[in-house]
């Protein structure tokens, strides 16, 4: 089983503070400088991300399943956006496939 990190946590309380939890990918891991990210950066809105050798599809069928039904859906080529209150999870292919968690700006 894979450890979720303190940065992960934290996201997930700071999303579920807005709008209610965001799920991370069972299958992803921290990308490469996201645990030099301070916890307080996160707490105001500072993005964190994942990676995983799984394609773009197969994460989005998870995150289909697994998001709540209130988020909205948005594709382009081999990219996928979900928009939920806040907060928006990003899924694009980038050496892999990366997973976004990226706060949303409302003007």
């Amino acid at each position: 089983m894979k450890y979720v990190t303190l940065a992960a946590l934290l996201l997930l309380a700071v999303a579920a503070g807005h709008d209610g939890p965001l799920p991370l990918y069972p299958h992803g891991a921290p990308a490469a400088g996201v645990g030099d990210i301070p916890a307080n950066a996160l707490a105001q809105g500072a993005p964190y991300q994942q990676t995983t050798a799984d394609s773009v599809d197969t994460v989005d069928r998870w995150y289909q399943a697994n998001l709540p039904k209130s988020c909205s859906r948005m594709s382009a080529s081999g990219a996928v956006k979900y928009t939920c209150g806040s907060w928006a999870v990003v899924i694009q292919s980038h050496g892999g496939t990366l997973i976004s968690f990226v706060p949303t700006f409302h003007p």
